[in-house]
C-alpha cells in the first residue's frame, strides 16, 4: 500500500496545530510509446477533507457529475462524466456500435441507385399507394 498523504513529513496535522488548505505540485509521468519516452505533466493538489467529509474540486466543476473510483482504501480517481438516459443506452452497446460502423462503411462504398417505388410498394404490400 502507498503511504497516505495525511501529514507533513509523517507528522499528524492535529499534533502540530497546523492546517493546510491547498498546495499544488506538478509531477511528470513517463510513458513509453514505441522507442520514444513521452513526458506528461500532471497537476497534483493536496486538500484537507472537511468535517462533513467533503472536498472542493473547484468552481470549474460545479454542477458536473463525476465518477469516483476507489482504487484502494484512501486512494480515489475522480473523473467527470455524462449520464446517458436508459432509453438511449442501447445505442452505446458494443453490438450496436459494430452495426453502425458496418452500416457507415456500406453507405460510403455503395453508390446510390434509383428505386422503382411501384415495385417497392408491391413488395411491402401497400398496393397502389405510391404511383
Amino acid at each position: 500500500m502507498r503511504p497516505r498523504g495525511d501529514g507533513i513529513a509523517g507528522a499528524n496535522l492535529q499534533s502540530i496545530g497546523a492546517a493546510i488548505l491547498c498546495t499544488h505540485a506538478i509531477m511528470q509521468h513517463d510513458f513509453m510509446k514505441g522507442q520514444k519516452m513521452l513526458t506528461v505533466p500532471t497537476k497534483v493538489q493536496t486538500k484537507v477533507v472537511g468535517t462533513s467529509g467533503q472536498i472542493s474540486l473547484g468552481k470549474q466543476y460545479a454542477g458536473q457529475q463525476v465518477i469516483i473510483e476507489e482504487i484502494e482504501p484512501g486512494e480515489w480517481r475522480i473523473q467527470t462524466a455524462i449520464t446517458i438516459p436508459r432509453s438511449q443506452a442501447w445505442v452505446h452497446s458494443k453490438a450496436t456500435q459494430t452495426q453502425l460502423v458496418e452500416s457507415l462503411k456500406w453507405a460510403n462504398t455503395t453508390p446510390p441507385k434509383a428505386t422503382d417505388l411501384g415495385k417497392l410498394a408491391k413488395k411491402l404490400g401497400v398496393g397502389n399507394a405510391i404511383k
